[in-house]
Order: structure tokens, then C-alpha cells, then sequence
């Protein structure tokens, strides 16, 4: 260390941590740097976010204290607090210097934040104990610098503490402090030997001759008077000599209060003077004007902020008198730019905060202003669109309309709003942009421009396009929904929950329940169903315990048309997507069919085991006769064959019976009845069916018609065949009378060889004849009707059309009817 920087130590202020980090953080490093060790003085609990601190300046706190060039101590540990003298106490720090002396340092740097315990010490201990710290640093290298938070300092206690140091670092500055009463001046070392820069002349006194006293005069106190502004003025000693009034009414010290003190500190505020300390000593030290910013209270107890500027006063020989200062009062002005800062940044944080970009044009529609959203809009940086017109941006027919809007000088420069058009970002996709602005005038009433914000409604554009597809998908679906409900055969009736008044009902329910032409929705549902079941099954629907689906057949006989007709209603509950009931459907549907279908079903069992018991009966009965013929007085031959011709009989139309009743067991299934088609002779067929029914029912008369072109053989299967002409002779033999004729016909016709049954019977009527190939059907139903099961003619329809050809009937009641089908020649 050189010689002016043995009895180097310095007062540090500070407002804020970052200010005292940076600081002590540099002095740290220019120890560090010269091989010295560095040691930091401050309170237990603050060292670790300290040395956080430090390192966040770039101090390698961790690598020094692992070398132990950087230690960490508290005052406490050290015994500066607990000495019992102020002699203990810089042997303390003594004994710092000689261990690091002795470890091989050049010397050592020492950090020490006053605080704690520290501030209770007494004024004079302190004074003591920094002498002593002097006079240490003229024998050892130690360097000393204690740093005041003025937060937490009180500002009487700075006022003396000021005095105490010849060093003060505030601000950034590092100054000769004019305020230091403990040496002469010329102890003082400067700024830069502090930090390690090269030795600078302090400055030391000059010997003065011929000086003259500081005088007012006559000019001097007239501008003094006169100015807006406070003046005052301190001689060398900074004892003040001079002030005007508006000085004293802006620190609410009177003129005689100023002159009559030894300093200006006894009779202003603590915290005030302060700062005009600290202010004074770089104005004393400063080549030119040193300009600040302070907080004085008027007696009135408000605050005012002042700029102040203090310069040195020197005489002739350019020796310094004094200093003179000025105090403006900028309170309205910093209120104005609080304000003005305030909104700008209510305006920055808007036009950040909003997903719209705001921008300014000028008079020709360029832009002179974007806010950085247009990049996130467009792609753009806001720089790049500077000088480029919007109308550029926008595309089509909407740019020429904004181009006349802001550019055309005939057109009255008025406010736009939701001006929307399409705009190509720099990507080459397309946005959909809404566009408004007010027009900018000067005083004189000159447009210079446009000002406005852009938003991007690209989404809503398409959201909107969405809406209208679907607007559209749901009209055209209800319209569906209303055609199928219109058109439907069953009837649909919609009830409330509250009144079971109609909401809606279709053209088939309206047929059903005959509600004439009039408007039926809005009425109660008893208006228009007579039905109890009915009206009790819509209102039961809403109980607690109904099941989810309740149905009820009703017959309808209000009307000629439905007379007879019966009607299935099932009722259910409809829910909307909240899952609350908000009303009723009733479905009618028209079951008449389905209910006689039923009806011939349980016919059909009936009879099926009517007819399967009678020849089982004859079965029986004739075999048991064979077969115990002592217990009925012997049989001869002719009897037992007899018995057993009847048997034979009676087992093929049991075989018959059960073959027709596979065959609808396997249509009832779905399933073709096998085929096994080959040539069949169709003349022999025919002629042998006529020779055996002649046998079969001798008392009617049969004859065959055949022509000359029937083809000798037809592809088909002869058994299936077969099974459709016996099934055509034993209807016309039962359906007609005894002595009536049976005609058999057959032909060749466009292809297909066309057979015809022609019986002179009972006939049929015109319902009878579109139901004759129903399945289970019976033209007669009672009890002197002829035998059958129903199933005959549709086996015979599956038949034909199986074989490629058709069956049809033609009959008249009484008298008679003709069957014919076809089969094709050619498969």
C-alpha cells in the first residue's frame, strides 16, 4: 500500500443494498487484487445474504473464502463491542492486521457496517476509536471503510458521524469530505488512492495573501431579494452569511436563525441537513455547479422537492470564499412528470395488456408510431412498418375505403370504428383485421394524421362462418327432422310437464285421433284422445316410480276411416342435456296388422294341432286294431290291408303336415328353401296329379287343357314342383262342390311355361284375395270351414319365386277361382 493510504478510512451512505453492494463490492476487489486480505464486519444473521450479495457483483466470494483471503466476522465476535475501552477496541482490529501480516498478506481491507450495537455506542467512543483507527494505519497497512444505511441511521447522528471521516463515498462519488474535524485537511487522501487509482494532489493550502473577507452589497442584495428562487451563501467555514426569504419560507428557517448559527445543521432538520452535507462537501471539491434533487418541508409541514444547485464562490486569485446555492422548487414539475410517467406506463401496460395493436399515421397514411403487438398480429416488428401506409397492409375494396378515409382531402376527417378488411402477414396467411381511428388535429384545426387501434377477428370471423354453417346444418336438419316427423306412417304427440298441453303433433297423429284441420298445439291432450288408458298413461309417465317406457294398445272407431283400426301409444319421457324432464312423447302407431297377425298365429296352433292330432288319431286307432285283432274278433286280409292303407294315408298328410311346417320355419328364419333343380317332364306330372285326385275325390270332375306348344320339360325341382300343383288341387277339391269341374291348364307363354288350376267353387272376396298368400291365413275361419293350417299358399308363392317365375288368383264368390303360375324355361 502506498504512504498516503496507511491512514486511509471512509464514511459510506447508502439509501439502498444494490447502492452499498456495488460500492463495497469494488472495494473488496481492489484489496483482493494487491494480494491484501479483506475482511467484513457486520451482524451474524445479515453475513449470508450479504455474501450473496457481494457475489452477484461478481466478487468470487466463495474461492476467497476457501483461501482465506475473504473473511467474514461480527463485531461481537471480534470484541469490538464487548471492549472495555476504546484501546481494547483498535487492538481488536490491530490484531486483524497482524494475523494477515503474519499469514503472508500485504495487509488488510476492512468492510464494517455500523449498525446495532454499534449505533448505541457514544459519540466520543466512536470519535476515539476511528482516531485510534488513524493512528494505527500510519504503523500497519489497514484500511478501514464503515458504511451508514440512512434508513435505519437517524439523521442527527449522520450529522455527527459526517464529521468524523476524511473519506465520503455517496452516490456513486467519492469525495474529500470538507466536513472532517478530526485533522487537517491535508490528511485527507483523495478519492483515488481510495479505490487503488493513482495518487492524486489533494489539493493542500496554498499560503494567501492580501485575501479579502466575504462582502454583501448593494447589487448582490437586490438580485438576492428580487430572484424567484431561494438563495443562500456559505463562507469557507460553511457558516452561512447569506439567504433570502424564499430560501427561509421554503425550510421554514428564518433569515436571522441561519446567520446567527454556527451551521446550518443546528437549526434545520436532521434528515435535511444531511443532504445538504453530503451535497456541500462535492461542492466544495467539484470543479463546476454540482446539481441535486431534495426533499425540504415547509413549516406547513408539506413536502416539496427541490432541485438545488450549489458553485463555488473564489475570489480574485481564484481562492474559494464560500459556496453559493439555489434552490428551484420543481414540485409541480415532478408532479406533472410523476403523471406523465404514470400515463405512459398506463398506456404501455394498455397496449401490452390488450391482444389489439395501436398504432398513429400520419397525414399521408403512414405509419409514424406501432405498438410491438402488430408483430404478434402480423408478424411485423413495429420498426419495420414505420413509413409504410396502412392501406398497403389491407387488401381489397377496404383499403381503397381507408385510403379515402384518411388521405382524401374532400372527405370529412371524422372518428372510424370496425372499418374490417383482410390483411396478408409476413408469412403470407390471412387475417381478418377491425380497424378504428380518430383523426388528429393541430390547434388551428389542420388534420395530421389518424391515431386508432387494430384488432384481429380472425377466430370470430371464422367462428362466426362456423355459426352460420351451423345455423344453417340446424335449419336444414329440423327441416329434415320436420319432413320425417310430417311424413312418418306413426302419429307423434308432444305433452308439457305441467298442463299436458300439446306442443306438437303430426299429420299422422291428427289421422289417427280425426283432430280436424285446426290447430291442435296449445290444447289439453284430452282434447283430442277420448281414450282413458291413453290419457292415464300420459300423466302416469311423470310419476316417481313410472318405468321409462309405458305403452297401451288402443281401438280406434271415431271415424268411418279408422273404425276397427287398433293403436299402439307408447309414452316416454324426454330430458334435455341437464338431464330435466321437460316434457312428454307419445308415439302412435298402427298395429292393426301386427295384432291380427298374432290372432292367426294362436289360429294357427290351434289348428296345426288339430290337424296333427286327427290323422295321429287314426294312426292309433288302425294300428291298434292290427295290432290286437283277438280283441276285436279277428281281421281277415282284405281288413288288415285295409288298416294298413288307412295308416299309410294318414301318415302322409301328417308327413305333409310336417314338411309344410319346416319349410315356413325356414322362411321365418330367412333362410330360401333348398332346390334341387333337374329337367322335369311336365306333361306326365300334370297328367298323374289329375289321375290321382280322380281317385281321391271321385264325385268331381277333372279335365286337362293342354296346348300344343307346352314345352315337353321345365327346369325346376319336381318334388317342390309337385308340392305347389297338390297344394292348387286340394284347395279347388275342398272349395268346391261335389260334381263340379276341376280344369287343369297349361301352356307356353313369352318364355315361361304357365300352369292354371280352374275350379268352379265358393270363391273368394276381394279382401280374401290380397291376403290368400299371407302366411297362417284362412279365407274361412269357422268351424264347418275346410280343413287347413294356412301355410299352403305361401309355400307355394316361395316356391315359384324361388324358381324365377310368379302366382297369381283371379276369383269370384260363387263363382270360383283360377290359379296360375309360371316357371321360366331357361334358368
Amino acid at each position: 500500500m502506498g504512504e498516503d493510504s496507511r491512514s486511509l478510512y471512509a464514511c459510506l451512505i447508502y439509501r439502498q443494498d444494490c447502492e452499498r453492494n456495488r460500492e463495497v463490492s469494488r472495494y473488496l476487489a481492489a484489496g483482493l487484487d494487491v494480494k491484501e486480505q479483506v475482511v467484513v464486519v457486520i451482524s451474524g444473521p445479515l453475513q449470508k445474504s450479504f455474501c450473496a450479495a457481494l457475489q452477484s457483483q461478481g466478487l468470487k466470494t466463495s474461492e476467497a473464502e476457501q483461501s482465506g483471503h475473504l473473511l467474514f466476522a461480527s463485531p461481537e465476535g471480534l470484541g469490538l463491542v464487548t471492549a472495555s475501552s476504546v484501546a481494547d477496541a483498535v487492538n481488536c482490529l490491530a490484531a486483524v492486521g497482524r494475523k494477515a501480516m503474519a499469514q503472508g498478506f500485504r495487509g488488510v481491507r476492512i468492510y464494517w457496517e455500523m449498525s446495532g450495537a454499534m449505533l448505541e455506542k457514544d459519540l466520543a467512543w466512536l470519535q476515539e476509536c476511528l482516531a485510534g483507527c488513524d493512528r494505527l494505519a500510519a504503523t500497519t497497512d489497514i484500511s478501514l471503510l464503515c458504511g451508514y444505511d440512512r434508513q435505519q441511521v437517524p439523521g442527527s447522528l449522520l450529522i455527527e458521524v459526517l464529521g468524523l471521516y476524511p473519506l465520503l463515498i455517496h452516490r456513486g462519488k467519492r469525495i474529500a469530505n470538507s466536513h472532517y474535524l478530526l485533522s487537517d485537511a491535508k490528511s485527507a487522501p483523495s478519492s483515488g488512492s481510495f479505490f487503488r487509482a493513482p495518487d492524486e494532489n489533494t489539493g493542500s493550502h496554498r499560503e494567501k495573501r492580501n485575501k479579502r473577507p466575504y462582502r454583501r452589497g448593494q447589487v448582490l442584495d437586490a438580485i438576492f431579494s428580487a430572484a424567484p428562487i431561494g438563495l443562500w451563501v456559505l463562507n469557507k467555514e460553511q457558516r452561512m452569511v447569506f439567504t433570502n426569504q424564499n430560501f427561509c419560507l421554503a425550510t421554514g428557517v428564518s433569515e436571522e436563525q441561519f446567520l446567527q448559527a454556527p451551521h446550518y445543521s443546528m437549526v434545520m432538520s436532521a434528515d435535511e441537513a444531511v443532504e445538504c452535507m453530503l451535497s456541500d462537501a462535492e461542492a466544495f471539491r467539484a470543479d463546476g455547479p454540482v446539481e441535486s434533487e431534495e426533499l425540504i418541508s415547509s413549516v406547513d409541514g408539506d413536502q416539496h422537492i427541490f432541485r438545488i444547485v450549489k458553485t463555488k464562490v473564489v475570489n480574485e486569485e481564484q481562492d474559494v470564499e464560500g459556496l453559493l446555492g439555489l434552490a428551484i422548487d420543481i414540485t409541480e414539475q415532478k408532479e406533472a412528470e410523476r403523471r406523465l410517467r404514470h400515463s405512459e406506463a398506463r398506456f404501455r401496460d394498455i397496449a401490452l395488456s390488450i391482444g389489439d395493436f395501436i398504432w398513429e399515421l400520419d397525414a399521408d397514411g403512414r405509419f409514424i408510431y406501432c405498438s410491438d403487438k402488430v408483430e404478434e398480429m402480423l408478424g411485423f416488428a413495429a420498426p419495420e412498418l414505420l413509413g409504410k401506409c396502412f392501406f398497403d397492409v389491407i387488401t381489397g375494396r377496404k383499403a381503397k375505403d381507408l385510403e379515402r378515409l384518411i388521405c382524401d382531402s374532400e372527405t370529412p376527417k371524422e372518428a372510424f370504428r370496425n372499418l374490417q378488411g383482410w390483411a396478408l402477414d409476413k408469412e403470407g396467411q390471412w387475417h381478418f383485421l377491425r380497424i378504428s381511428g380518430v383523426p388528429i388535429f393541430t390547434e388551428e384545426g389542420i388534420c395530421q394524421g389518424f391515431r386508432g387501434v387494430t384488432e384481429d377477428v380472425t377466430r370470430q370471423k371464422q367462428a362466426e362462418s362456423g355459426v352460420k354453417r351451423a345455423l344453417i346444418q340446424a335449419e336444414q336438419a329440423r327441416d329434415q327432422i320436420d319432413s320425417i316427423i310430417k311424413s312418418t306412417a306413426d302419429g307423434f304427440i308432444v305433452t308439457d310437464p305441467r298442463n299436458h298441453h300439446i306442443e306438437l303433433i303430426n299429420d299422422s297423429a291428427r289421422e289417427f285421433l280425426q283432430g280436424g284441420p285446426q290447430s291442435l298445439v296449445g290444447q289439453p291432450v284430452a282434447y283430442v284422445v277420448e281414450d282413458e288408458g291413453l290419457l292415464r298413461q300420459v300423466q302416469e309417465i311423470y310419476s316417481e316410480h313410472a318405468p321409462p317406457l309405458l305403452q297401451t294398445d288402443i281401438r280406434l272407431s271415431k271415424s268411418t276411416a279408422a273404425k276397427g283400426r287398433i293403436v299402439q301409444a307408447r309414452t316416454s319421457l324426454m330430458r334435455n342435456k341437464q338431464g330435466r324432464v321437460n316434457g312428454a312423447l307419445t308415439v302412435l302407431r298402427d298395429v292393426t296388422r301386427e295384432r291380427e297377425l298374432d290372432r292367426m298365429k294362436a289360429e294357427f296352433m290351434s289348428m296345426a294341432a288339430h290337424e296333427l292330432r286327427t290323422p295321429l288319431t287314426a294312426i292309433l286307432g288302425y294300428s291298434e286294431l292290427c295290432l290286437n285283432p283277438e280283441e276285436f274278433g279277428g281281421f281277415n286280409g282284405a281288413q288288415q290291408k285295409e288298416f294298413i292303407a288307412e295308416i299309410n294315408d294318414k301318415a302322409e298328410v301328417l308327413a305333409k303336415l310336417v314338411n309344410d311346417l319346416l319349410d315356413i320355419s325356414r322362411l321365418e328364419a330367412g333362410k330360401p328353401l333348398p332346390l334341387n333343380i333337374e329337367k322335369v317332364a311336365i306333361e306326365p306330372m300334370l297328367t298323374k296329379l289329375v289321375k290321382r285326385y280322380r281317385l281321391l275325390a271321385p264325385k268331381h270332375l277333372f279335365e286337362v287343357d293342354l296346348s300344343g306348344d307346352l314345352p315337353e320339360f321345365v327346369p325346376a325341382d319336381g318334388e317342390r314342383l309337385e308340392q305347389v300343383l297338390e297344394n292348387l288341387f286340394s284347395n279347388a277339391v275342398k272349395y268346391s262342390l261335389e260334381g263340379s269341374l276341376i280344369r287343369v291348364g297349361g301352356e307356353r307363354v313369352n318364355g315361361y311355361c304357365q300352369i292354371s288350376v280352374i275350379d268352379q267353387g265358393i270363391g273368394m272376396t276381394s279382401e280374401q284375395e290380397d291376403r290368400v298368400f299371407d302366411k297362417y291365413y284362412r279365407a274361412d275361419c269357422s268351424d264347418t270351414a275346410a280343413r287347413g293350417i294356412g301355410l299352403g299358399m305361401s309355400i307355394a308363392r316361395e316356391i315359384v319365386e324361388q324358381h324365377g317365375g310368379a302366382i297369381w288368383l283371379e276369383s269370384a264368390t260363387g263363382v270360383g277361382t283360377r290359379v296360375t303360375f309360371t316357371v321360366p324355361l331357361k334358368r
